[in-house]
């Protein structure tokens, strides 16, 4: 029994150390994101960037990158941006209306299958870009 408690412990004194930390300073939260259809059947896809600093008032950015995917819009995204871009916070995700046309689903669906977002976000289609929106 006490070699049992021993074990016990020590592995749950190892598996606590598991976790990533995560220091809000370092991570680029997104709160909005824009698709347009760009050229050669491309996506366009703009975001909304909150840092947080205590020293400034206003820390939004936006960042726009091009790819066949949103998986590849996110790797591009992540390297132009010295954050670590994360989607915890979104809440409003744009679609153009050409865009919309031609199909949406697997945009949607690539939201949807992120469990990182949450189920409170407004999808909207607008005549505009979501480039000039956002901006």
């Amino acid at each position: 029994m006490k070699k049992f408690f021993v074990f016990l412990s020590s592995s749950l004194l190892i598996l606590t150390s598991c976790v990533q930390s995560r220091e809000l300073e370092n991570l680029g939260l997104t709160t909005a994101v824009g698709y347009d259809l760009a050229q050669d059947d491309l996506i366009s896809s703009t975001i909304v960037l909150e840092n947080f600093n205590p020293q400034i008032e206003n820390s939004s950015r936006t960042v726009t990158a091009q790819s066949h995917t949103s998986k590849g819009m996110r790797q591009k995204l992540n390297l132009e941006t010295s954050k670590n871009i994360v989607s915890g916070q979104l809440r409003v995700t744009l679609y153009n209306e050409e865009l919309s046309r031609k199909g949406i689903y697997n945009l949607v669906d690539t939201l949807s299958r992120d469990p990182s977002i949450g189920n409170m976000i407004y999808l909207c289609v607008t005549d505009n870009t979501t480039k000039e929106i956002l901006k």
